[in-house]
C-alpha cells in the first residue's frame, strides 16, 4: 500500500482510477467529487454535504448513508465487476457536470440572476 500526501499534481491519479469512492463523514461542495467527474470516473460517495448535487443514485453512481460501511463496500463491488456499468456512469457524469456546473452555467445562471434583480 502506498500512501500520498500533498501531490504537486493529482490529475494523474484521476487518469488511473476505474472509480471514484469518498467515504467523508462531513463534508461542503465536494470539488474532488467535481474533479472526478471531469475525469469521467463513476462515483460511490458518502451522503455529505451537497454530494447528491453531483451523484444521482443509478445514473452516475452511487450515494450511499454515512457510516454504513457495508453498503459503501457493496456499490463499489458493484462498480468493479461491471466494466459497462462504470463506463456509463462515467460518461453520465462527466455530461451533468458539463450541463449543470460549468463556468458557462454559472455564467448564465449569473446574468439571469443580476437581470432579476435589476427589474425589482
Amino acid at each position: 500500500m502506498t500512501i500520498v500526501r500533498n501531490p504537486d499534481r493529482i490529475d494523474g491519479y484521476y487518469i488511473d482510477a476505474d472509480i471514484y469512492f469518498l467515504s467523508s463523514i462531513f463534508e461542503g461542495m465536494p470539488n474532488s467529487i467535481m474533479e472526478a467527474l471531469n475525469y469521467s470516473l463513476p462515483v460511490v460517495t458518502t451522503d455529505v454535504g451537497d454530494a447528491s448535487y453531483l451523484v444521482k443514485e443509478g445514473f452516475n453512481g452511487s450515494i450511499v448513508p454515512v457510516r454504513n460501511a457495508e453498503l459503501l463496500a457493496e456499490k463499489l463491488l458493484e462498480l468493479v465487476y461491471d466494466r459497462d456499468k462504470r463506463i456509463s456512469y462515467g460518461i453520465k457524469g462527466h455530461e451533468l457536470l458539463v450541463q449543470e456546473f460549468s463556468e458557462k452555467k454559472y455564467q448564465e445562471e449569473y446574468l439571469k440572476f443580476t437581470k432579476g434583480l435589476i427589474k425589482q
